[in-house]
């Protein structure tokens, strides 16, 4: 629980949504394909935390029950 919250505050914190939001507007990538974009523009992240936060980004996208 205590590593989710940390996640999320470095979600936040680095602004990764709009990154992505950002990104997939300028249609540079298919955004199936954005991991390693994260990992270019920020140091700090590594490829399979640039999976985790591109899920949660993804998960945004998915209709509310």
């Amino acid at each position: 629980m205590q590593l989710e919250k940390h996640l999320e505050e470095l979600y936040e914190e680095l602004g990764i949504a709009s990154f992505l939001d950002d990104l997939r507007e300028s249609g540079d990538t298919n955004m199936w394909g954005a991991s390693p974009y994260l990992v270019r523009e920020y140091a700090i992240v590594n490829p399979k935390l640039a999976d985790v936060f591109l899920q949660k980004w993804m998960e945004e996208f998915k209709p509310k029950d």
